[in-house]
Parts: C-alpha cells; sequence; structure tokens
C-alpha cells in the first residue's frame, strides 16, 4: 500500500467521538502503521442509524469529508 490511509468512521454517542480516534490510533501503532490519518468521527443517533438505509447513508456522508483517490483492500 502507498501512501497514507485515511479513516472515516461514525459513532452513536457523544463519548465515542472521542474515544474512538484515540482506540484507532493505538490499534494503528500496535501494527506498526504510522501513516493513518484519522477524521473527526460523524456522531449519528441510533434513531439514524436503526432506520431505513440509516446506516448507508451515514457510511455516503462520512464518505464526503475524505478526499482523494480511494484504495480497495483485501484482508
Amino acid at each position: 500500500m502507498s501512501g497514507p490511509v485515511t479513516i472515516a468512521s461514525i459513532v452513536e454517542g457523544d463519548g465515542e467521538v472521542s474515544a474512538l480516534p484515540v482506540l484507532l490510533r493505538r490499534i494503528a501503532g500496535a501494527l506498526s502503521r504510522w501513516d493513518v490519518r484519522i477524521s473527526p468521527p460523524r456522531r449519528v443517533p441510533r434513531s439514524g442509524l436503526v432506520a431505513r438505509g440509516g446506516v448507508e447513508n451515514a457510511v455516503l456522508r462520512a464518505s464526503y469529508q475524505l478526499t482523494g483517490v480511494g484504495e480497495e483492500s483485501c484482508c
């Protein structure tokens, strides 16, 4: 993989907004990946996620935060 990896995330609660980036940085460090960019998590209340198409809509909106060329990877 070339270049930095950017992670967009979706969380449900207020506490997760501050906790998830810390967790993701720890995981990246444990994997010796120092080229990871973590965008601020997008908070979506549970009611928005469980609604029909809610997760898909949240993922689409989170993807709008990202710029550049996407990259597919497997395993």
